[in-house]
């Protein structure tokens, strides 16, 4: 097998979080580079699988591409993350890298976005010692500038990271954050159905100056590299990917 230059063949991935057209992004991407993925979620599940199985139907022509499974579990406490994670590496065999998407979407209530941020805080804690065990690993969580500028709980996870990537700055682990810019589904969430994605966008731009829409696969790729071992000296970091422009307004 030919191994990519992201050195990613036969790595397991844990991706965490609901299907959306940024996350089959990344699970897309990063099976065609020779990543295994669970995907773990309680939502949709049926819908997940059904992805899962297309995944694992194109690695029947393309046998350097990586497998995926769908793993449903709630991530609702300690005990719920670890038995997820535990049931990807005996799926796989293994864990080498953990993708949290739970903050990467927004919403205006303020209990889903509590649950959301527990998710993520509690999923990040239970991965450390899979990573540690093995002396190797990434942690990647992944949010937007609206949120990391506005949601004060985030700031938490900011001093988890640090603490975390300080913890293991001798070793071959890290965690990092990236938060995205302005992304078609951040304008879906912001304006519903009342406008069409150039219309939106076109307005949002009106009201937070110019900037442009973060495609799914420039995520998938960000993610890619911050999960293979090439991205070894860089941790405990917060990525903006958002082409220079910074977006911390709703509307």
């Amino acid at each position: 097998m030919r191994e990519s230059f992201l050195k990613l063949n036969d790595r397991t991935v844990v991706l965490a979080g609901p299907l959306n057209q940024i996350t089959s992004t990344i699970v897309t991407v990063m099976s065609e580079r020779g990543c295994d993925v669970g995907i773990v979620t309680n939502e949709r599940t049926n819908e997940v699988q059904r992805f899962c199985e297309n995944i694992n139907d194109v690695r029947e022509v393309h046998h350097n591409y990586g497998r995926s499974a769908c793993i449903a579990a709630e991530l609702d406490s300690d005990k719920s993350c670890t038995e997820a994670i535990g049931r990807v590496a005996e799926t796989f065999g293994s864990i080498d890298i953990v993708v949290d998407t739970h903050l990467l979407e927004l919403t205006e209530k303020s209990e889903e976005l509590d649950a959301r941020f527990e998710r993520t805080k509690t999923l990040c804690e239970a991965a450390m010692p899979f990573v540690e065990g093995r002396n190797k690993g990434r942690i990647v969580f992944l949010t937007n500038d609206i949120l990391l500028s506005s949601f004060d709980k985030l700031e938490q996870m900011m001093e988890i990271k640090k603490e975390f990537s300080s913890r293991v700055q001798q070793s071959n682990i890290t965690m990092n954050c990236i938060a995205t810019g302005i992304t078609e589904e951040l304008l879906l969430k912001m304006y519903g159905a009342t406008k069409s994605i150039k219309e939106a966008f076109a307005d949002y731009q009106e009201k937070n100056g110019k900037c442009r829409i973060i495609e799914p696969t420039e995520v998938a790729s960000l993610v890619s590299f911050v999960a293979s071992p090439i991205s070894s000296a860089l941790n405990g970091q917060t990525l903006h990917l958002n082409a220079g422009s910074l977006a911390t307004n709703w509307l």
